[in-house]
This record gives C-alpha cells, structure tokens and sequence, in this order.
C-alpha cells in the first residue's frame, strides 16, 4: 500500500483541497450551532493580542449620530475638509494620500490655531500593495510642514495600515475612501462624520497605541467600533449570520470563504449586494446564487457598508478578504441613526436601479 507521499501529486492536491474543505465545513458548523469559537488568524499577531468577542459588546452600543457624505460628488474634499479647519490638532490614518486638494490643505490650511501651531499626525502605509516607488517618500516630501508628523506601519504587526480615519478634539470620520482624486469624484464612497465623545476617546486611545507600536487593549474599543485583526471576523459573522430580515451591501469584492459562508446561512433573507462589474466578481455572483449580486459598471464601487435589517448600518475601510480580516489594521463604525440609515437606503436604490447595472 503507497503512503500518502508516494501518490501522485495531482492526486495529493485533490486530497489536500479536499481537507481543507472539510475542515472548514466542521469549524463553520461549530460555529453556527455552539458558538464556541472566536477566531483571528492573522499570522503576524504578536502573542499577548487579546481577541475579544462580538457578542459580549453589542448590548453596550450607542446610537450614534450625525452625517452620511456619499461621493462622487466634485465638492466633497472640501465638505469632508471644513470639519477640521478650527482644530487645534488632526489625527489621522490612511492608506494613500495623493489627491493635490488635500494635500493643499495640509501644508496651507493648518499652520495655526488661534496663533499656536497646530499638530498633525498620520499614519500611513508605507509599502502599499503592487507599489512600484516610495510613495511613502513622495508624500512626506510633499506634505512637509514642520507642524506635521506623518509615521509608517513596520513595527504595527499588520500586513496594511488600511484604515481609514481620522479625528480632532470634536468631529472624527470614519471612511471607505483614500484621499485620492478618484475617490471624491469617480467612486462611490461613503463618509460618516459624527461627534461622540466615547467614539473619539476610543480613536484617540486605539491611535496612540498604533503609534507607539503598543498592543490595543480590548477595552478600548467602543462597542460601536470593530477593529481589525482584533474583533472584527467574529463581529461581521455574527451579524451577518444573525440578521433576520434583510442584507444590503456595498462591497469592492467579497473573496472570504467565511464571509461568503455566512452570507448563505440562512435562505429566508432578502439579500442584495453590489459590487463593480469586474471578472472577480461574477465568479463571486456565481457562488452567491440564487441571492441577487448586481455588478454595476459606473460609478467605481470602492464603498464597503452594510445595512442588516434595515437596522444597523456598518460603515468601514476593509475589503471582504481574508488579508482584510486577519492581517490588516481596519476600522468599522456600527451605526443605528435611521436619518443615515434612510439616506444610505435611497444611495443604494439609485444605484441597483440605475442604467449601468450587468444583473
């Protein structure tokens, strides 16, 4: 009898397939009827980082407020920018900056506060995906005041700096968009401003942290936020298993076995998702058949929000990737304010109404 190294390799990779898949198929039925595991897998996730779960969070969340900004829109930059034009300081962190408009704001706009030098401070990734120069160079060369401070993501233990978020002594946005021209003016992107005073302690903690290269603690993190690769996999499983009624989403791609899985757990929903008319993604509008995948070719989908029920609305940087979710520092807002809720619903209407969609 050949051991299992003496078969041919075809045959070991059809075997290996075959495990994996198995092995997924029993985790997930664990999961789905003891909800006994809460898992991240990220590879690169220093040993004392502590993963909480999503359940033991949700009952404290906060009905947050405020604004929905949705581009394209030609006059957003300068919108989204009016919000921390009186700020004694700005935080941020970002994934890309080269749109010349923020840029200008950054050198011109923030010099002073009442005569005192503001203080500015980004993160930012410096090894970007399919990166063909330094553009982590380029950009502190061209945002150069002696007020601002722009920092990398080497000792973060994440693949990306992905997030997208940024914070002064009042406002914070929570963003699907880079600061790019494309994403205020050719992609559909969705901005939340809001005020609260718990959400902005909880950035300004989670940020200091970040920056100092320090673990984030768990109880940091405010029930209305998801942070990943700490409790965001558990988070979005959980509710997308849980919601009962409806799943509307917003999405770039969605290439996460599990997130798919979880997607079609349960066959009595409405489920209707939108993502950009690209290859990927009609193999996506494959595996999720019979449930309805609109692939629209104009606007760019770059927005990645979800509305269950009709309820809660999750606003975020992250792709539906495995990387995203155990790898990636992103950033999640759940948000249950029905004026933004009622305005992302009629976004959404529009665009899966809309001329340019391939059903």
């Amino acid at each position: 009898m050949r051991t299992f190294f003496q078969l041919p390799k075809s045959l070991k990779k059809k075997l290996i397939n075959l495990g994996i898949t198995l092995l997924i198929i029993a985790l997930s039925v664990i999961w789905e009827y003891y909800g006994l595991i809460q898992i991240e897998i990220g590879k690169d996730i220093p040993k004392n980082t502590q993963i909480v779960s999503y359940e033991t969070t949700q009952n404290l969340r906060q009905q947050i407020t405020w604004e929905l900004l949705i581009s394209p829109q030609k006059d957003l930059v300068f919108e989204r920018q009016s919000y921390f034009e009186d700020s004694p300081y700005f935080f941020g962190r970002i994934y890309d900056i080269t749109n010349k408009e923020t840029k200008k704001f950054l050198n011109d706009r923030t010099p002073t506060f009442n005569g005192t030098s503001k203080k500015v401070n980004i993160i930012l990734e410096d090894k970007k995906y399919q990166q063909y120069g330094n553009d982590f160079k380029k950009t502190t060369q061209e945002i150069s005041g002696n007020n601002i401070q722009f920092q990398n993501d080497k000792k973060l233990w994440v693949n990306y700096t992905h997030a997208k978020t940024f914070f002064d002594d009042t406002t914070f946005v929570i963003q699907t968009a880079n600061l790019t021209h494309s994403s205020f003016e050719k992609n559909i992107e969705h901005f939340f401003v809001g005020h609260n005073t718990w959400i902005l302690q909880s950035l300004e903690t989670m940020f200091a942290a970040d920056r100092s290269w320090k673990t984030i603690d768990v109880d940091d993190i405010h029930p209305n936020l998801l942070v990943c690769p700490i409790n965001c996999r558990s988070g979005i499983m959980h509710m997308l298993r849980q919601a009962k009624t409806s799943i509307r989403m917003y999405q770039q791609y969605v290439s996460d076995t599990w997130i798919r899985q979880s997607i079609v757990s349960n066959t009595d929903r409405d489920i209707r998702i939108l993502l950009p008319d690209t290859t990927t993604n009609k193999d996506t509008q494959d595996y999720l058949w019979p449930y309805i995948v609109h692939l629209l070719k104009k606007p760019y989908i770059h927005s990645k929000t979800i509305l269950i029920d009709d309820t809660y609305l999750l606003i975020w940087s992250m792709n539906m990737s495995q990387n995203s979710l155990d790898n990636n520092r992103e950033i999640w807002i759940i948000v249950t304010d029905p004026l933004v809720i009622g305005k992302r619903k009629r976004d959404f209407l529009a665009r899966r109404d809309s001329q340019n969609i391939q059903k």
